[in-house]
């Protein structure tokens, strides 16, 4: 989609679209969102992860960068190949009962940073595991072991991030070794089912994937997907 397009394109009918209500949408999944805009191709542009931050004071003098705060570690937002973003959570907090919200095209001006694309970045460039950002509990034993030597950690991690979250989707099967179909249902249950490859899916659980494929990242072409379907 262009620019000029997605300038104006109504919030709340598009995430009826993507199959994810606006009134369910929070800072916190708000990777999930960008990720439904760009994997369906509503927009054009890279899933990102990183800091939002709020600038409190403007420039004053020449040289002078403004005073910022810091409102989130794990934000999402889409990056656009021009330079500007897409924030489509930026209007949460919000209250509107006059015309429908749109997305709007910003230019970063130093409040989008440090962002990564999770599935496809090294786990080094990770953001910073920080308790706070923990939005996914891991129980003991298996899944605290498997996700955190996947993840590098020495000692065992007690919930994952979301960044952590999309990385581990992004990794094949068989880094998870005998345990993949246990943390797969695992994501499924904390509700990442549109991030998870349908590829993988289909392996695990084929007839899930058949019988509710639209609810998984379909990462297949046409030709699979059909011959899959029949």
């Amino acid at each position: 989609m262009t620019d000029s397009c997605i300038d104006g394109l109504r919030l709340v009918s598009t995430s009826y679209h993507i199959g994810l209500p606006w009134i369910e949408w929070s800072e916190a999944r708000s990777y999930i969102v960008c990720r439904a805009l760009v994997d369906q191709g509503v927009i054009a542009g890279t899933a990102t992860i990183g800091t939002r931050r709020k600038k409190v004071k403007e420039r004053i003098n020449p040289g002078d960068r403004g005073l910022y705060q810091v409102t989130e570690t794990q934000y999402g937002w889409i990056a656009l190949k021009g330079g500007g973003v897409i924030d489509p959570c930026g209007f949460l907090g919000n209250s509107f009962s006059g015309p429908e919200p749109q997305f709007c095209i910003l230019e970063n001006d130093e409040c989008y940073i440090r962002g990564i694309n999770p599935v496809q970045c090294p786990r080094t460039h990770l953001p910073e595991h920080l308790v706070s950002d923990e939005l996914f509990p891991l129980t003991r034993g298996v899944m605290r072991d498997t996700c955190s030597r996947l993840l590098g950690y020495r000692l065992h991690i007690q919930g994952l991030t979301m960044s952590e979250a999309a990385y581990l989707l992004s990794r094949p099967l068989t880094d998870f070794d005998r345990y993949s179909r246990l943390v797969y249902e695992y994501f499924i249950k904390m509700g990442l089912s549109s991030i998870m490859p349908l590829s993988n899916i289909k392996m695990l659980h084929p007839n899930l994937a058949r019988k509710g494929w639209r609810s998984f990242y379909n990462d297949l072409d046409m030709d699979e997907l059909e011959a899959f379907l029949k």
